[in-house]
């Protein structure tokens, strides 16, 4: 496998090593381990959704003459004795991958590699065994093996997310993702199959690179406005027309920080002409002073806190716009470090310098302000699974910018313990406490 250097190589790696050294012309899939083939046992009754049969009846009507004991033993081991036996083993893994992926999704958190490759593997499986006329033939690893390590490179990706030597953004994982279906669509365009399998192959990583296209569409409002700008100091974007518009319409409701009204938080902070001063700093696109974007961040993280923090109140997922999420989140991170500490009187961080010591952290918030964002809603364009992969990243890479920054170790290790206890974001522990949950339930 020829890779542009180790940075790819790495990314691809996870899956590339079940094939490395095995003959490229054939497609292989790994054996079930232990945990998964007690999985297996345990949802092999359930209902299989390529049939309407249990997932045992469907297998075994499918190797006449061999038992469920006989197919859990193929399906576990790591060889077998011809190139025909290789092909029945793939054709009972790619089948026992996907019910475990149907099964385990709502229980372990998201999909294992190979449990996600074979839910993607399928239409290329059913298609080309139906012009094949066999589903356990080895002509139909051959014909599609090019496809099928394409579509594992695409299934590899979003995992490699999680790998914190790669430092790998959620932009660069789409973008990445994007090119890999389009190699998808070649690789199709290349099988010996018949038009009737293409042209159904085709439509569906079309239907896939549409998807894909939604997420980038849903990370770039927050992309944008820090886009091009001095990566040591965060920058907010300015509020738009239509947040303004609420915002002269909820003025006068609660504020969450002071518990009285937005418009009377805007008065104690300015002496002339209260209001208009806060709207020109908060539509302003170009700080003219360090002091000036510090208050211009303070004040726009404070505002899109007062238009989330009520629709963030109800129940369910309501949407929420991704800068008005983060306004949630930011608010209490400027708070905490720059406010006064009881016991010396003086601030973690002092408020001129928060843009450029809370930065990365700030950063990291506003990615997983537009993951949660972008889960949200009636229609929503990152999926549950997978944007709770992506949180969970996030959340990680938030602790590690909090480690990184410039603060004391005192104030550091407080504010560590703190995230991580939900006090300075319950959500944020909340998410947490699921993952160690489904650390010690997860089969892989």
């Amino acid at each position: 496998m020829r890779v542009c250097g180790p940075r790819c190589q790495r990314i691809l790696w996870p899956a590339h090593r079940t094939l490395c050294g095995r003959d490229p012309t054939f497609f292989y899939l790994p054996g079930l381990t232990p945990v998964e083939a007690d999985w297996l046992e345990r949802v092999k009754d359930e209902p299989f959704s390529l049939s309407g049969k249990t997932f045992v009846e469907y297998v075994t009507a499918l190797t006449p003459g061999l038992t469920w004991k006989d197919l859990v033993a193929i399906v576990s081991s790591d060889t077998t004795s011809s190139t025909l036996a290789d092909a029945m083993r793939n054709t009972l893994l790619v089948h026992a991958f996907f019910h475990l992926d149907l099964m385990l999704r709502n229980s372990v958190g998201p999909s294992p590699l190979w449990h996600s490759f074979a839910t993607l593997a399928v239409p290329t499986f059913v298609h080309c065994s139906r012009h094949l006329g066999s589903q356990l033939g080895a002509d139909l690893w051959r014909v599609t093996n090019d496809v099928l390590r394409q579509v594992l490179v695409y299934a590899a990706l979003p995992g490699a997310v999680a790998d914190p030597a790669l430092e790998m953004g959620l932009d660069e994982c789409v973008r990445l993702e994007i090119l890999a279906q389009a190699r998808v669509v070649e690789a199709v365009a290349r099988a010996q199959v018949a038009q009737a399998a293409k042209d159904v192959l085709v439509a569906n990583s079309v239907a896939h690179l549409e998807v894909l296209k939604d997420k980038l569409a849903a990370l770039r409002p927050t992309h944008e406005p820090l886009c091009g700008r001095d990566p040591d100091v965060f920058y907010l974007a300015p509020l738009s027309p239509a947040d303004l518009e609420q915002l002269e319409r909820t003025k006068g409701d609660t504020f969450p920080v002071t518990g009285d009204s937005f418009e009377h938080y805007i008065e104690k902070l300015f002496k002339v002409r209260p209001w208009p001063t806060f709207i020109s700093l908060v539509t302003s696109t170009e700080p003219t002073s360090p002091s000036h974007a510090t208050a211009r961040n303070n004040l726009l993280a404070y505002s899109y806190l007062h238009l989330g923090a009520p629709i963030l109140a109800q129940p369910g997922l309501p949407a929420l716009p991704p800068w008005h999420l983060f306004g949630c989140l930011a608010a209490d991170w400027i708070q905490r470090c720059t406010r006064p500490r009881p016991d010396t009187g003086v601030p973690d961080c002092p408020s001129r310098d928060a843009n450029r010591v809370l930065n990365g952290l700030l950063r990291q918030e506003l990615v997983r302000a537009t993951i949660e964002s972008a889960a949200r809603g009636p229609d929503p364009a990152i999926d549950e699974f997978e944007a709770r992969l992506w949180e969970v990243v996030a959340c990680g890479r938030t602790l590690k910018e909090l480690e990184r920054a410039e603060l004391g170790d005192e104030a550091r290790t407080r504010l560590v313990k703190e995230f991580k206890e939900g006090v300075l974001d319950p959500r944020a522990n909340a998410l947490l406490e699921r993952t160690m949950q489904d650390a010690q339930v997860q089969p892989i």
